[in-house]
């Protein structure tokens, strides 16, 4: 029934690009509040008239489990950076080589592509960039971009999601 497939991991460059996003902590069991976000964010947008640069997104500070909350935000790109306000916070999609996979199918099922993607990296020997503050362990820049529009493709095994991860550029060397 999965009917998911991922595309053949790259390594893309991109350039800095500001984005908004409302942080939130959420386990397995409560993702439906970080989902629900993805409306607001971008209705935040329309109603100041601000341009999409690129598909709304899930950036994740921390991985958590279904006990453990994940700690994300829920996004989108701008054209140019802006104010933050109430829930709101400005950000940027860091600069840098990023490891990107597609996975085709219902966003729910992502594991496999995951799972190609880490080991990917493995292989490669390469690794994501990690930062590290008071302790913690933190993802410098890994996404998910939620390339389907909704209201075109409501059929979710019929979405694609672009998993993207910052590279650390000391494993790149030589690249």
């Amino acid at each position: 029934m999965s009917g998911n497939t991922t595309t053949t991991v790259q390594i893309v460059e991109r350039s800095a690009q500001p984005y908004v996003a409302i942080p939130v902590q959420a386990s397995f069991s409560e993702w439906g509040k970080a989902t629900a976000l993805v409306g607001e964010v971008l209705g935040w947008i329309a109603e100041r008239g601000l341009e999409l640069a690129g598909p709304p997104f899930f950036r994740y500070w921390v991985l958590g489990d279904d006990v453990k909350p994940f700690r994300l935000a829920v996004g989108a790109p701008v054209t140019r950076s802006v104010p933050c306000e109430e829930r709101i916070v400005s950000g940027e999609i860091p600069a840098g080589r990023y490891a990107t996979v597609i996975h085709h199918g219902h966003p729910d099922r992502m594991t496999e592509t995951l799972r190609v993607l880490d080991e990917w990296l493995e292989q490669e020997n390469l690794r994501p960039r990690l930062d590290t503050t008071d302790g913690e362990t933190t993802w410098a820049g890994r996404f998910e971009f939620y390339r389907t529009d909704p209201q075109v493709e409501p059929d979710l095994e019929r979405w694609e999601t672009e998993v993207a991860y910052l590279l650390d550029e000391a494993s790149l060397d030589g690249r």
